[in-house]
């Protein structure tokens, strides 16, 4: 199969989506597919073979340190030399609109993604009479695909909620290094500026309005005796610096491969309250690392945590039931052994093999049918 990637977030930087694009990139080069990445211009030419075609990009202003690459023209030559039987939107936002634009022009089965929810993106950063009208467009805008992907069962509801047909389900993985057993005492000690005894909690992400971490500010309130470290940056940071009582919080910045795996083993809970989420790929990558979680019942997380079963949910806002639950994972063993096995069991399932074996099942979908408006 060959297929035509358009990457609106990519490498160099790593959050949920690229680490998902990146892990089916992969997959699909070692499953012997052809693979041709669009993205924004940098010093990365090629990620495991598949040629990265870079194009002139603009900062993304409501993503600090992000740029949108712009659908210039020589995208079409690059597609006809390429000749790809499918092309792959993952995120539209700027540059995928070109890969829909040429997908239509060009006659080529087009597969869009929904990665993340724009419209509540909106409202949560102020803009909240842009909620509907994003909606409007994002429902326009995945209606010119062959079919959509998208990454839970909550996403997938939202969109037939709005009308829109032809969904499946682009099923989740999580790199299997991170069932490694991977504790250290020199990630904990670092974690926790030295104070390896007192309980630990976690968080990890990108450090902005939507993660909603400041609401972890008021968990670590009424739980006195434990400590917290943040592992990731963004442009909340300077605002959270001030919320977060300096001796018992560590910022650490972005952590990359082992020492990302050891500092979800190396804490005792992960703390997720964000309301955002369409999955949250860290969630599954603390469960998979024995470290259990305590998140917000909103958006794709619930349908990754089975509450009090892999993890336990809260209600959004409710900062009690917040405390309650992390003070189950921290002091009552028994439970927490329970939902360590119990995540660890479920995350060994998901492997990124299995979840690109499924992919291409749905791009073949794609590929043999005659639905998309420019293939009538």
């Amino acid at each position: 199969m060959r297929i035509a990637i358009f990457a609106e977030f990519f490498l160099p930087k790593i959050d949920g989506v690229v680490t998902r694009t990146l892990n089916t990139v992969r997959c699909l080069k070692q499953m012997g597919d052809e693979v041709l990445i669009f993205a924004a211009n940098s010093e990365i030419t090629e990620y495991y073979g598949a040629p990265i075609f870079g194009l002139t990009s603009i900062p993304f202003e409501l993503y600090p340190g992000y740029k949108m690459a712009l659908p210039l023209p020589t995208i079409k030559n690059k597609l006809k030399e390429f000749n790809p039987d499918v092309i792959f939107v993952i995120c539209p936002l700027c540059l995928g609109l070109g890969g829909i634009y040429y997908a239509k022009k060009m006659k080529i089965p087009l597969v869009i993604s929904h990665n993340t929810n724009w419209a509540l993106y909106a409202k949560l950063n102020g803009m909240q009479w842009l909620e509907k009208p994003a909606w409007k467009i994002l429902s326009y805008i995945y209606k010119q695909g062959t079919l959509i992907v998208t990454v839970s069962q909550h996403t997938l509801n939202e969109l037939k909620n709005i009308g829109l047909k032809s969904i499946y389900l682009w099923q989740s993985g999580v790199s299997q290094s991170f069932l490694e057993n991977k504790s250290s005492k020199k990630m904990r000690t670092n974690l926790s500026k030295g104070d390896i005894k007192k309980p630990l909690m976690l968080f990890v992400g990108r450090l902005s309005p939507e993660k909603n971490i400041a609401f972890i500010a008021k968990i670590l309130k009424g739980i006195p005796e434990a400590n917290l470290a943040i592992v990731g940056d963004g442009p909340e940071r300077a605002n959270l610096q001030k919320i977060f009582p300096e001796n018992r919080t560590r910022f650490m910045g972005y952590l990359h491969g082992e020492e990302l795996a050891a500092s979800y083993t190396s804490a005792d809970v992960f703390i997720f309250p964000s309301e955002f989420e369409t999955l949250g790929n860290v969630v599954l990558e603390a469960m998979a690392s024995r470290c259990p979680v305590v998140a917000c019942r909103a958006g794709g997380v619930q349908n990754i945590i089975k509450n009090n079963q892999t993890g336990l949910l809260f209600n959004p806002g409710d900062v009690q039931e917040a405390i309650e639950a992390t003070k189950k994972v921290l002091f009552e063993d028994d439970k927490r052994a329970e939902m360590i096995f119990n995540a660890r069991k479920f995350t060994e399932t998901l492997t990124w093999e299995n979840a690109t074996i499924k992919l291409k099942e749905t791009l073949e979908i794609a590929i043999n049918s005659r639905q998309h408006p420019a293939l009538k």
